[in-house]
């Protein structure tokens, strides 16, 4: 999972993804929530209790919803995506990923330009920002 990624936790709500420095070998993803900050393990775990907390859609325990933040199959080239920069600029793009390298604070071209963030679906943010 990209760093400024949107993930949500149905304990502390929204929040967003960062590299964590701490025990980054054992959980790599960090992510901010309105007054704090929780580390996960690369498929969303807090601790070794097998549940996986992070979500990259609002769920509940009754109607579900749940999307797990390692759910998506690796991207490819010739994928169709959305792709974005971040969270707050709102700017997204729809199309077919040209070329991928990771090495780059850019990795994904797509349409003549390269994007930092990439989903096969429409994050869940971006909805809530267009209502």
């Amino acid at each position: 999972m990209k760093a400024e990624t949107k993930v949500f936790d149905i304990r502390y709500g929204w929040g967003v993804s960062y590299e964590s420095m701490i025990n980054k070998l054992h959980y790599p993803i960090g992510v901010n929530f309105k007054e704090f900050q929780v580390s996960y393990k690369s498929d969303g775990e807090e601790y070794d209790d097998g549940i996986k907390w992070l979500s990259l859609t609002e769920y509940n325990l009754t109607t579900g919803g749940f999307t797990a933040i390692d759910s998506e199959p690796p991207l490819e080239v010739g994928d169709l995506v959305y792709g974005w920069d971040n969270k707050n600029t709102g700017d997204m793009v729809y199309g077919r990923i040209t070329s991928i390298d990771e090495t780059r604070d850019y990795p994904f071209k797509i349409n003549d330009n390269t994007w930092r963030c990439v989903s096969k679906e429409i994050p869940q943010w971006f909805i809530d920002a267009n209502k």
